[in-house]
């Protein structure tokens, strides 16, 4: 069985597909969602949390929106993306999952690391995020957006946590995160 595609640490999906001004839509005059009036998206001025008080989340959607029957939030008319740049910020990778005392010695490795963090998604997958912001976002704007990567311009912002939710299950940020999720996963009365 084929490996599902992975885009910066979340599976690409055609759930919204068809639907007007989104990428993958086949409705007519779908523009690219992240260029709107002639502007590029995010907030200039959003906070960096370069001391790793709270884990790293995009803003919240715009008020108002409905939240569809999975659960997701419904997409805003026009840019999606506009006062985000929440993708830009972080790159992650999947990783086996952990099945010896070593491998997680590995992870341990990892969160012991600045701006690491682990997390396992809803399908089950372990992935490593390095929270560290490309070097063409330029406050809160990307500098080269026509000349772009690949993956930016195949990720489909209804994937983006502001409106799917959360991308982890389970999100390890220090070596004591690790150390509860072992313990949470002990069968009781086992020591």
């Amino acid at each position: 069985m084929p490996k599902k595609r992975r885009v910066n640490g979340h599976a690409s999906s055609d759930r919204r597909a068809g639907v007007p001004g989104r990428r993958g839509s086949d409705a007519p005059g779908e523009s690219d969602p992240a260029l709107v009036d002639g502007h590029l998206s995010a907030n200039p001025h959003a906070p960096i949390d370069r001391e790793r008080t709270g884990p790293l989340r995009p803003p919240r959607p715009p008020i108002g929106l409905p939240i569809l029957p999975d659960g997701t939030t419904a997409l805003p008319e026009g840019n999606p993306c506009e006062g985000c740049d929440h993708c830009c910020r972080y790159v992650s990778i999947q990783i086996d999952t952990p099945s010896s005392k070593r491998d997680f010695e590995n992870i341990r490795w990892y969160l012991l690391h600045k701006n690491v963090s682990v997390m396992v998604d809803w399908e089950g997958d372990w992935l490593i995020q390095f929270d560290t912001p490309c070097e063409w976002l330029v406050e809160g704007r990307c500098t080269h957006y026509e000349l772009r990567p690949e993956i930016c311009r195949d990720y489909d912002p209804a994937d983006c946590e502001r409106y799917a939710g959360p991308a982890e299950k389970v999100l390890l940020r220090t070596p004591e995160d690790l150390e509860r999720y072992l313990t949470s996963r002990k069968p009781k009365g086992k020591v």
